[in-house]
C-alpha cells in the first residue's frame, strides 16, 4: 500500500516535470526563433534604422559684446567664424566632395591630400 503510494505520487511528479519541461522548450523555442528573425533575417532593415538613429552634435558659440581695454581699444569683439565638418558615412564621395567645396573655399591640393588620409 505504502508503495503504491509513491509510485502513484512519483508518476504525477514526472508528468509535471515533463509538462513544465516541455513548456519551457516551447517558450525558449519561441524566444530563439524571433532573435533568429532579427538578427539574422531582418538585419539589413534594423542596419539602415541605426544608419539614421545617429546623433549629429552641432557646436553653437555664445554671442558676446565687444570687449574693451582701459584705453578704450577693442580686445575681443564678434566675427561670423564658421567650422565645416566633413562626415565620411554621410558623403557617397569625400573626392567629389571636396572638389566641389574648394570651388567655393580655396584649398590647397596638399590640405585635400592630408583630409582625405
Amino acid at each position: 500500500m505504502f508503495f503504491k503510494e509513491q509510485r502513484n505520487q512519483f508518476k504525477s511528479f514526472t508528468r509535471r516535470s515533463f509538462f513544465l519541461l516541455s513548456l519551457k522548450l516551447i517558450l525558449f523555442s519561441i524566444i530563439g526563433f524571433r532573435l533568429y528573425k532579427i538578427q539574422i533575417n531582418e538585419s539589413s532593415k534594423y542596419k539602415t534604422l541605426s544608419q539614421s538613429n545617429r546623433i549629429t552634435l552641432k557646436i553653437i558659440y555664445p554671442t558676446r559684446g565687444v570687449i574693451y581695454d582701459r584705453n578704450n581699444i577693442v580686445i575681443a569683439e564678434n566675427r561670423i567664424s564658421y567650422n565645416l565638418y566633413i562626415i565620411p558615412e554621410e558623403t557617397d564621395d569625400i573626392k567629389i566632395t571636396l572638389a566641389k567645396i574648394s570651388k567655393i573655399i580655396p584649398i590647397s591640393f596638399n590640405k585635400q591630400k592630408k583630409i582625405i588620409n
